[in-house]
């Protein structure tokens, strides 16, 4: 009986190849894709901050507009950098945390966004708030 064609020495070798080239450019991936994600969160909070600090007073002064705007957009590349981490997992556990991270992210990005769409005021600041009456 012959071998598999997975274990045949020049498809492992193809194989270990590919790992040894494109296991380093993901990870690298990851990590930009992680401070993107963080530095997005970062900015928008400090925005959202001076914000309210100009507006103080007001009834309504757009801080969570700029703050939900950027909190998703933030979890967006954190979502996607936990993503890309699934190709270069190596055990089970490890894949079980990362789907229960992938997960949490989601379900808050969710609420951010769904939050964003239902709560009224938080439009964005181009589109024009419907008068009633």
């Amino acid at each position: 009986m012959g071998r598999s064609l997975t274990q045949s020495p020049k498809i492992w070798y193809l194989g270990a190849m590919i790992k040894e080239i494109f296991f380093p450019v993901i990870e690298e991936a990851i990590s930009i894709l992680e401070v993107l994600g963080l530095v997005v969160i970062v900015y928008g909070s400090a925005m959202a901050i001076v914000q309210f600090v100009r507006n103080l007073g007001r009834a309504e002064n757009g801080v969570a507009r700029y703050l939900t705007r950027y909190l998703t957009l933030g979890l967006e590349f954190l979502v996607g950098a936990e993503i890309l981490r699934t190709v270069v997992v190596r055990t089970f556990d490890e894949l079980i945390k990362l789907g229960a991270i992938i997960a949490l992210r989601g379900l808050l990005g969710f609420i951010i966004q769904r939050e964003r769409e239902t709560r009224p005021g938080l439009t964005e600041p181009n589109q024009e708030i419907p008068k009633t009456g």
